[in-house]
């Protein structure tokens, strides 16, 4: 599995990586507390294995303390839960008891100098009664809370790595469905069109979606117009779970763009138009999303689409009112024109 670095500031009880839980975490959270100092870095995060039942996996898990003083830190277990309506993760109390006997760590109780990096290997040995999928936080905090002064409330930091244990049982099922495709406009004056695709996992292990949205005129075109990642971000849907993947299609000129001129300002909407961008759209678009998943055997595809318009109305109508103006300037002068002519013809005559 791919390993990158995140960047983790902790408060208030724990950090809650972004609730997405993607298969490698691409971006750091950095978030500034001056009142707890503990600042560490870790990796992987999140941590998504696949284990047979009777068999057992090591992860070497590296810590970092980007804090300016030495810190006594200590490594558990803890339960979380996935809300199934909109995916977010919530820490709970208590260990889990399914797992709590599954987990060794090399370092439970350990010290860590500022600006040292140490390896904490994690071993998980699952059992051959082992279920389908399971899911759990390890959590560094300190070993000792910070005390609270008069006055003030004390910040107790830590730091939560999500994991996500596969168990690769023979009878394991593995199914996607599409619950939804929709747009969240029928029809746009202009671009952006907002394309929401909820996928529900009805198996009992882990999916990894991966696919495309493919732009066309018509669900029978053969060459699309533009081609959308459905999951860039590889977000793994747990058994049980309906999550919501948003894509966004802006290729098109003009378009409307959002920009925030500074940190405290509302940001702003505007139509820009991108003369580097020369495609103009108008019309009727079918947006056709093929999703692939492996059930075990193979990879599985899955299609949906959905249809909606882009009609630049007020463009239109301006053009429209400019075009009949036109032909009413045109007109009036063709028709001063033959006025004069023929004027011109009967003075000619009557000399």
């Amino acid at each position: 599995m791919q390993i990158k670095k995140v960047g983790v500031w902790s408060s208030l009880g724990v950090l809650i990586i972004s609730l997405l839980l993607p298969a490698v975490t691409s971006a750091a959270s950095t978030t500034s507390l001056p009142d707890a100092g503990l600042s560490l870095e870790v990796s992987p995060s999140p941590i998504v294995l696949t284990i047979k039942p009777g068999e057992s996996k090591s992860v070497d898990v590296k810590i970092f303390n980007a804090g300016s003083a030495a810190e006594n830190l200590k490594i558990g277990l803890q339960n979380f839960s996935i809300n199934k309506s909109n995916s977010t993760v919530t820490l709970q109390k208590g260990v889990p008891p399914e797992v709590s006997d599954w987990v060794k760590f090399s370092l439970a109780n350990f010290s860590i100098k500022s600006g040292e990096r140490i390896t904490e290997t994690v071993t998980i040995k699952v059992p051959a009664s082992a279920g389908f999928s399971y899911n759990f936080a390890m959590v560094i905090s300190r070993q000792t809370p910070p005390k609270a002064v008069a006055g003030q409330s004390a910040v107790v930091g830590s730091v939560a790595i999500f994991t996500l244990l596969n168990i690769d049982r023979p009878d394991a099922v593995r199914k996607l469905v599409v619950d939804s495709l929709t747009t969240d406009k029928h029809y746009y004056e202009y671009l952006p069109a907002t394309l929401k695709l909820k996928l529900r996992n009805d198996g009992n292990s882990l999916l990894l979606p991966g696919g495309n949205a493919y732009i066309q005129r018509k669900g029978t075109s053969a060459t699309p117009i533009s081609v959308l990642a459905v999951n860039p971000g590889n977000l793994y849907l747990l058994p049980g779970i309906t999550r919501e993947y948003q894509f966004t299609w802006k290729d098109g000129l003009p378009a409307y763009v959002t920009s925030q001129t500074a940190i405290n300002v509302a940001p702003e909407r505007h139509l820009e138009w991108n003369w580097r961008n020369s495609h103009f759209r108008i019309g009727k678009y079918v947006a056709k999303v093929v999703i692939v998943y492996d059930n075990g055997r193979r990879d599985v595809p899955v299609e949906t689409e959905v249809s909606f318009w882009v009609l630049p109305w007020k463009l239109l109508l301006g053009i429209t009112v400019g075009f009949i103006t036109l032909l009413v300037g045109v007109g009036a002068i063709l028709r001063l024109v033959f006025m004069t002519l023929k004027r011109n013809r009967f003075k000619y005559r009557a000399k």
